[in-house]
């Protein structure tokens, strides 16, 4: 008699696919689309998954449609070199306010409004797009706006009774796609609507999704859409009005209803935008670190700290949280702690990557840099630079000092890429794989060295 194994094996082989049947304490391992927005991110566990089916739902004008495009702009920016598609129904979509708010390509997106065509017809497109080898993200928009063809091809006063439903189509369309997306590893965001389905005993609102149930069966997450907030500054429910008169932005929020690659505990979150920059991230971002406990308000107790021997170490873009003003085009669009002596300029459209090689002190301090954004300030430079990319107002410097507080954007972990900085600041007299930790420190001295003398030829 053949063992489980010896099956398991047969299968794999029999079926080419070494994951088919595997040992159930192999983890699997799922990527995520990332969205930049951290209220959204952060409650799906790092983004969607890819490779997987999505539905968002919501009444309408609860920001589905503009939620789905800040998945579809960031999906763009990480695989430049697939091709979204996104089939609009319903005839609605604002191609230019969806690009602006969300950075979208639209040299690089399909954008399919088919007319007069069934929902069979359509399903039986979007699945012709998914067999394209440079297929990127899909948006179905939206799921009810589909007309089943019985009710096409009859007279409109006749009533086709169930015939009249797309449910039954859907499933094996849903099946279908959740086999050939897992295969080519992109994403299909279908996005739905929501029916009243009376309240419970105690009177709460109960919803319903139509179309059936195979869209929520064969789906690995499922986000719900609230009402839609509008905003004024730091106000982000600034204006009752149901048309944002005077608004300055919106905020969108939706609760996770389910979530197969990760668990749900996390609740719900929310995206802001602002009519004249798009996503605020950096609002986001500080509202998400506030609500979780990441961080806590600046009060004396943290000027004491900075001003004790308590080390601080910022990275990356963390260093914009401890500024005073952030702008964009001349504009401040958003304020910092104002704990540094540091202004922000953005400039989305000039992201630059670069290696890093500086002093700091007798130190050579290598890293990596990847931004956006340049600073202006006269506080104590932190890296004296030799090669990398000039964001300071200060000249062949990085970063700046303040006490114990120490800021860079260089990327992390730069305390692990310099062990004897890391030595130095944290005043230690030995790490945890020292030896480890030097030796690929010299080897990357070397890369570095290598790369910057053909970069001057």
């Amino acid at each position: 008699m053949a063992s489980i194994k010896d099956i398991a094996q047969k299968f794999n082989k029999e079926y080419k696919d070494n994951n088919l049947a595997i040992i159930s304490n192999i983890r699997p391992e799922y990527k995520r689309l990332a969205s930049g927005a951290l209220g959204m991110d952060y409650v799906l566990f790092g983004g969607l998954p890819e490779g997987r089916l999505c539905v968002y739902s919501g009444l309408p004008h609860s920001g589905k449609t503009t939620a789905a495009c800040a998945e579809l702009g960031a999906y763009q920016r990480k695989y430049p070199e697939k091709t979204c598609v996104y089939v609009d129904v319903e005839h609605s979509l604002d191609l230019k306010f969806q690009a602006l708010m969300n950075g979208i390509d639209l040299s690089k997106l399909y954008y399919v409004s088919p007319n007069g065509l069934s929902g069979q017809q359509v399903l039986d497109m979007i699945i012709e797009f998914q067999k394209a080898d440079d297929i990127g993200m899909i948006i179905l928009d939206s799921l009810p706006a589909l007309i089943p063809a019985a009710v096409l091809e009859n007279d409109l006063t006749k009533d086709s009774g169930m015939r009249a439903t797309m449910a039954k189509p859907l499933y094996p369309f849903c099946a279908s796609m959740a086999d050939m997306v897992a295969k080519a590893g992109n994403i299909f965001l279908m996005i739905n609507q929501v029916r009243d389905d009376g309240k419970t005993f105690t009177g709460i609102q109960k919803w319903k999704e139509p179309c059936g149930g195979a869209p929520g069966f064969y789906s690995s997450v499922s986000v719900r859409f609230g009402t839609r907030k509008f905003t004024l500054g730091d106000n982000m429910d600034a204006c009752g009005a149901a048309n944002g008169e005077g608004a300055d932005g919106f905020r969108l929020q939706f609760k996770i209803m389910k979530n197969k690659t990760a668990p749900c505990n996390r609740g719900g979150g929310f995206i802001t935008y602002r009519y004249a920059t798009g996503l605020d991230w950096v609002n986001d971002l500080l509202e998400i670190a506030l609500a979780f406990d990441f961080i806590h308000r600046v009060n004396n107790v943290t000027y004491e700290l900075i001003n004790q021997d308590k080390m601080f170490l910022l990275t990356g873009n963390s260093l914009e949280i401890f500024a005073k003003n952030i702008y964009e085009n001349g504009i401040v669009i958003n304020t910092g702690l104002a704990i540094l002596d540091v202004e922000v300029e953005r400039n989305y459209q000039k992201r630059v990557n670069s290696i890093f090689k500086g002093k700091y002190q007798d130190l050579t301090i290598l890293g990596f840099q990847s931004q956006f954004d340049s600073y202006k300030s006269n506080m104590e430079p932190l890296f004296e630079m030799e090669y990398g990319i000039n964001s300071f107002s200060k000249e062949h410097f990085e970063g700046v000092k303040y006490k114990n507080l120490i800021a860079t954007t260089l990327l992390g972990p730069l305390l692990i890429l310099n062990p004897e900085f890391s030595l130095k600041i944290l005043n230690m007299t030995e790490l945890k794989y020292q030896s480890q930790l030097f030796s690929a420190y010299n080897k990357r001295l070397e890369d570095f060295n290598r790369l910057i003398e053909r970069g001057k030829k």
